[in-house]
């Protein structure tokens, strides 16, 4: 994918995680806009049978699913300024590709140092400033499912906290993604990082109360 140009405008320059069998995001420039600004560029990959010879259906349609789900939340959540806006949606060669607002900061990861104490005060401001952007997703009402300090932000322009990766975002009520409508995926059941990943979501039973 590095150094692949996407729609004859999305410039691939390098790797910036991989969300298990799901996807990959990279860094991207878009060459239409002035100045090339970066972009995120996720690419969503259906399974191949063992000899890589073909795309195995089911996992296809999987693909499409996440695909289509991600892009239909970032169009809704991505109006708040703390969450990343959806830019476009496509298909490519057969493959499925969103592309999102570049959040220049650092993951909240790096300030929390292991063992380290923080005082009162400042836990409460983090909470505060997270829970105002946890609020609006639980409205819609989505459940994130991945809430970690990796997936926070310190954006560098003002120092507010950014939520990001929306890949496992599942509605609280079935709507569109009903159980009938959607071919399911066993690894849907069970997103999360160890450590964080909430009791009820370990079993596939996620509700809003796990995002905290």
């Amino acid at each position: 994918m590095i150094g692949r140009t996407l729609q004859n405008r999305y410039l691939i320059n390098r790797l910036l995680s991989k969300q298990g069998g799901f996807s990959d995001t990279y860094i991207a420039q878009d060459l239409q806009l002035p100045g090339h600004p970066d972009c995120v560029v996720k690419h969503f990959k259906p399974k191949f049978d063992r000899d890589g010879s073909r795309i195995l259906p089911d996992d296809l349609l999987i693909a499409k699913q996440y695909f289509d789900r991600e892009a239909d939340k970032l169009m809704i959540l991505g109006r708040h300024d703390r969450i990343p806006s959806l830019f476009a949606k496509f298909e490519e060669g057969g493959e499925f590709f969103i592309v999102m607002e570049h959040i220049n900061g650092r993951p909240l990861s790096l300030e929390i140092g292991q063992g380290e104490r923080w005082d009162e005060m400042a836990v409460v401001q983090l909470l505060v400033d997270l829970l105002s952007v946890l609020a609006v997703v639980h409205q819609h009402p989505l459940i994130h499912r991945n809430i970690k300090p990796d997936n926070i932000l310190r954006r560098r322009s003002d120092d507010q906290l950014v939520l990001i990766d929306f890949g496992g975002v599942k509605e609280v009520a079935t709507g569109e993604y009903s159980q009938a409508q959607l071919i399911q995926d066993p690894r849907s059941l069970f997103l999360g990082s160890k450590g964080y990943i909430a009791p009820e979501q370990s079993i596939g039973e996620a509700r809003l109360q796990s995002d905290l």
